[in-house]
């Protein structure tokens, strides 16, 4: 017997992978009247690793990694809202941002 599909979770990237991948999560959500969610996950962006940064660059440093991070997060929004739109449906996106495998 099979376990029928309820949910489906698209991880949604910096790249036009993503599209596919959304594409295909909300064809067979509609194939089998399940649901789909998103998730953005995004590893934290290297700054100076093992170098010195003075204060001043060390702000600008962390300026700079919240600006791409929020134009990340825009880009995954955007794509996500693109897919949610010709399928017809609302897909919920949550991000995920940290180290997965910290030291």
């Amino acid at each position: 017997m099979s376990t029928p599909i309820r949910h489906l979770l698209a991880l949604v990237g910096d790249n036009d992978r993503s599209e596919a991948v959304l594409a295909l999560a909300t064809h067979l959500a509609a194939r089998h009247g399940a649901t789909v969610g998103a998730l953005h996950a995004v590893a934290p962006l290297a700054t100076a690793a093992g170098g010195y940064l003075s204060p001043e660059a060390a702000g600008l440093a962390i300026q700079y990694g919240e600006q791409v991070d929020r134009e990340r997060h825009e880009g995954a929004l955007a794509r996500v809202a693109r897919a949610a739109a010709r399928a017809g449906i609302t897909i919920p996106l949550q991000a995920a941002a940290g180290d997965p495998l910290p030291a």
